[in-house]
């Protein structure tokens, strides 16, 4: 079996039958991050991922009853204010839809990991149920 150097971002492995074979997260060094934050509402939460991150799995969960649409995503910010400005701008943040089947997945190059991720819901209260559901792979320690 070939193995691909995972280090520089190749992340596939071929078998015998020259068939390619995905390496999930989980199957990479690393140090492994999960974070879920309940009835979000138009305030922002900021996560700060001390060692960077090179993977994120993020999904927004209704429980039930939730009322929200959407959940807005920067990543990186450099302060809480750009932070609010990214979120509120439409061209600067990625849309999260509720509900979604499949969680999103981003990956980050090893030279320019993700250190922060903030993230607010389009709806000022959460009357429902609702979770945001975040999982990272960090660097190796």
């Amino acid at each position: 079996m070939e193995i691909d150097d995972l280090k520089n971002g190749r992340s596939h492995v071929q078998g015998e039958d020259r068939a390619a074979y995905v390496v999930t997260a989980a199957e990479r060094k690393g140090v492994g991050v999960a974070r879920e934050v309940l009835d979000l509402t138009t305030t922002p939460v900021s996560v700060a991922f001390a060692g960077g991150v090179l993977e994120l799995e993020i999904s927004y969960l209704d429980l039930g009853s939730a009322v929200g649409d959407w959940i807005y995503v920067v990543f990186d910010a450099l302060s809480d204010s750009d932070a609010a400005v990214r979120l509120a701008d439409s061209e600067s943040r990625v849309r999260i839809m509720l509900g979604a089947t499949d969680a999103h997945a981003f990956r980050f190059a090893p030279s320019t990991p993700c250190y922060r991720l903030d993230f607010a819901s389009n709806v000022a209260t959460e009357t429902g149920d609702s979770a945001v559901r975040i999982l990272a792979k960090g660097l190796a320690a």
